[in-house]
């Protein structure tokens, strides 16, 4: 396995690592010597990125609040995190549906191709009401675990269960937290203190609170804003202890800080009275002083800017113009002369370089079952069209359901950059007042850092890193273990057949490494299914066990939301109107609902042998009863052979110039499933085949050499009923899903007019294209249900900039 793994990686580096490489190369004015010490920090992350290769997925979903037996409808985005142009070439992301709990209530594997995917997650009929979290990865972010998995919170209401409803919503104080700049307090130095407090739900409450020294004595007051969220200053000393009183209805919390240190440097960061200038300052009180500090600004792996500053008495200062930052988040490190990390702060700068998304509804009203012109465009911040890659989706509001406030630009420049589901990400990038200031108090209460600096400069042991899983560059790869049945002992070197029965049935073949492990491509498995595993010598004290590709999460802690979900009486009109629309759907259009689209990849006939030597149609014959009279007197290839009171078969070799018949048995297969038992083959029923080819030559498989093949297929792909034999394991196994095609009717015909259209979501589109003038057209209907209906559109450019817009109009 080891081995395998090392491969892959390899392959990996080869075609990743140049594109890393030139988003990473050092400025020129870098290479100068006098900045050399700054082209060593380039080169560093360079080496660090290239060991820590990582990915970053976002997923849209058609809404945040689903009812259970919904369809929850998706889109993936799949980048490299050093460098966000760039798609990622892994084929299959894994999408789950957690609870709170972390446990999974659906789960599917979705296609990935050039870094765009989409796919569906139906809804299970008896998920309790409760808040939720969509959870997505790949194969390849498993190695560095759940802190780099997609995540986002929806809400799902079971309307066939007695639902929780509640006279009124009393909340209360349930959680807060504090964090001082460095997480630390030091003596004599000035210092922020941010800090949030949210509801049994995860909102945030306007609460009030006082700082009280060690006798109790109040030192100032301070509350938060609408979210919770807010910040003070105050400069702690060694000889007190501090504390905070948290009021909320009457009711009082006490927190206590933790100590305060007697030395320290800290890291402040704020603006200029121009607000468009960082202002970094490193100071602290230590014995031993750096002469001189660097300042990175980076984000995800990929530098912006970097400054050096000479340490002037207990301080330094740093002054960085906006126009040198990231719009978004920006990761600050700022380093000592021997490149240890002094201090981190994330600051978050208001996007204006984005993707402008023009949408607009031909009217602002319409009739029931009308259609509906929407005319989109696309833009950069000079007003010149450029093309992008959208999606769209047009939905009712309602009490239920309103404007999603998580979107592609809160993502990649806001909240991947946080831990936990937040309130209301959206509003951070209004522009109102005080929203800049309350995003970077959030970002030091949930910041998260990309980059672990320690591993940065540590030249020692670097390149021996070990992944355990490997990216999924061809397809879906199979995993699993195989040991003795006695003693459950690994078993090396044995080769396993896996097979996936089918009308276009797959054939693989893998060895055991020394541990027992095995993993194999599944390239082009599509669809829900089953797959039939075994050892190719037919032994049967070996057990096969196939492990599950989906993360093994950690128990409970999955949302600051919690898993309990409370609904208000004004919500029961919309909840009821929602049920009846989700019974509607699926009783008048449950075909089109199920309707699926096949990728090409899926529709390979080929055999797995490539080309055979001979082909034939048993329906084209007059069919014999017995499968010894159809390979005697049909198949001119293969050679039936009495031996020892058995029947064998023996295949042509026509690899020679003289060409004769093998002396031992080829490889037999039904549906793709090899078949060792010959008795069991010549006694099956022949009527039960519809075709066969042969490869009439020898056969290399990886470590597999077989002479000659013979490839049957029945009318369904299930195998016809065949008697396998006691160490052939069947057992189910999904591929990557079909995508459905998003159900839209067309009124401009007459045939399904009388059918009740009571749609909550009008249309699903994640593949529109704008053209190289930024123009783009859709159309689609409304239905039966009157109100207003919000249009999102979102999405990225070629060249990497955001953007979401939004159009509303009225169904009368």
């Amino acid at each position: 396995m080891r081995v395998y793994l090392f491969k892959i990686t390899v392959i990996l580096t080869i075609v990743i690592i140049p594109y890393i490489s030139g988003a990473q190369a050092p400025d020129p004015q870098l290479l100068d010597k006098s900045n050399r010490d700054l082209a060593y920090i380039h080169e560093q992350l360079d080496h660090y990125n290239r060991s820590n290769y990582q990915q970053q997925l976002y997923v849209q979903t058609d809404k945040d609040t689903y009812l259970a037996g919904e369809t929850a409808w998706l889109k993936l985005y799949c980048t490299i995190m050093a460098f966000k142009g760039l798609p990622d070439m892994s084929k299959v992301a894994y999408v789950e549906i957690l609870d709170g709990n972390n446990a999974p209530v659906a789960q599917g594997k979705i296609g990935i191709d050039k870094g765009k995917g989409e796919g569906s997650l139906l809804l299970p009929l008896d998920i309790p009401s409760g808040h939720y979290t969509i959870c997505a990865y790949t194969r390849w972010m498993q190695n560095f675990g759940e802190k780099a998995f997609f995540r986002k919170p929806v809400a799902i209401i079971n309307t066939f269960e007695p639902l929780p409803v509640v006279d009124d919503v009393t909340r209360q104080l349930t959680s807060m937290k504090f964090v001082a700049v460095g997480n630390k307090l030091v003596d004599g130095l000035q210092t922020t203190v941010a800090f949030s407090f949210n509801d049994q739900y995860g909102k945030g409450l306007p609460a009030q609170a006082v700082l009280l020294g060690k006798e109790g004595e109040e030192l100032l007051r301070f509350k938060a804003g609408d979210r919770g969220i807010g910040s003070f200053t105050f400069s702690p000393q060694k000889d007190q202890e501090y504390s905070a009183l948290v009021t909320y209805r009457g009711k009082d919390t006490l927190f206590k800080f933790p100590g305060v240190q007697e030395k320290g440097t800290l890291v402040y960061t704020g603006t200029t009275k121009t607000n468009d200038v960082l202002e970094i300052k490193v100071a602290g009180n230590e014995n031993v002083k750096s002469k001189y500090y660097y300042a990175v600004i980076h984000r995800d792996g990929k530098i912006k800017h970097l400054a050096r500053s000479n340490a002037t008495g207990d301080s330094s200062f740093f002054y960085i113009s906006f126009s040198w930052m990231y719009d978004g988040v920006n990761e600050i490190t700022v380093l000592d002369e021997h490149y240890k990390v002094v201090g981190e702060r994330l600051f978050f700068k208001p996007p204006g370089n984005k993707l402008n998304i023009d949408t607009k509804t031909a009217k602002a009203v319409y009739g029931k079952r009308e259609k509906v012109d929407l005319a989109l465009g696309t833009s950069d911040n000079l007003s010149k069209g450029i093309a992008a890659d959208l999606s769209v989706k047009v939905y009712r509001l309602d009490s239920l359901t309103g404007v999603d406030p998580y979107d592609i630009e809160t993502y990649y420049l806001f909240t991947s950059h946080l831990v936990g589901s937040q309130q209301d990400p959206r509003y951070y990038f209004s522009g109102q007042p005080g929203s800049m200031e309350q995003a970077n108090d959030l970002l030091l209460v949930a910041g998260k850092n990309s980059i672990d600096w320690a591993q940065v400069f540590e030249t020692q042991g670097r390149s021996d890193k070990k992944f355990i899983y490997p990216p999924e560059l061809n397809g879906h790869i199979l995993t699993g273990q195989v040991t003795l049945k006695s003693s459950g002992k690994p078993i090396r070197d044995e080769d396993i057949y896996i097979s996936v029965p089918g009308k276009i049935p797959r054939f693989y073949v893998t060895r055991s490494d020394r541990n027992g492990n095995i993993a194999v491509e599944l390239p082009g498995y599509y669809g829900d299914g089953e797959i039939v595993v075994q050892p190719a010598d037919g032994r049967a004290d070996a057990v096969i066990n196939i492990n599950s590709p989906f993360y093994v999460h950690r128990k409970g802690g999955n949302t600051s939301l919690g898993n309990k979900l409370s609904i208000d009486k004004a919500t029961l009109a919309a909840l009821k109107q929602r049920h009846r629309q989700l019974q509607i759907v699926h009783t008048y259009f449950s075909d089109s609902l199920a309707r699926v689209e096949v990728p090409k990849e899926a529709l390979d006939s080929l055999p797995f042998f490539g080309n055979a030597d001979e082909q034939f149609n048993l329906d084209d014959y007059t069919r014999f009863t017995t499968m010894e009279e159809v390979f005697r007197e049909y198949v001119r290839t293969v050679m039936v052979r009495n031996w020892r009171d058995t029947l064998h078969l023996l295949a042509l070799n026509n690899a020679k110039a003289s060409p004769g018949f093998f002396n031992t048995d080829p490889l037999v297969l039904i549906d793709g499933v090899p078949i060792k038992n010959n008795k069991k083959f010549f006694a099956f029923d022949p009527l039960k085949l519809r075709k066969g080819t042969v490869m009439a030559r020898p056969y290399f498989y990886n470590t597999s050499v077989s002479m000659g093949v013979v490839y049957l297929q029945t009318y369904k792909g299930d195998l016809a009923g065949f008697p396998l034999d006691n160490y052939v394991t069947i057992m189910d196994y999904n591929g990557i899903q079909y995508p459905k095609k998003f159900y839209s009717p067309d009124y401009s015909t007459q045939n399904n007019k009388r059918l009740p259209d009571y749609r909550n979501l009008l249309y699903w589109q994640p593949r529109v294209k704008t053209d190289a003038s930024g123009k783009g057209q859709l159309e689609f209907y409304t239905c039966d249900v009157a109100g207003e209906y919000l249009v999102v559109v979102e999405g990225t450019s070629d060249d990497g900039k955001l953007g979401i817009s939004t159009a509303r109009f009225k169904i009368q």
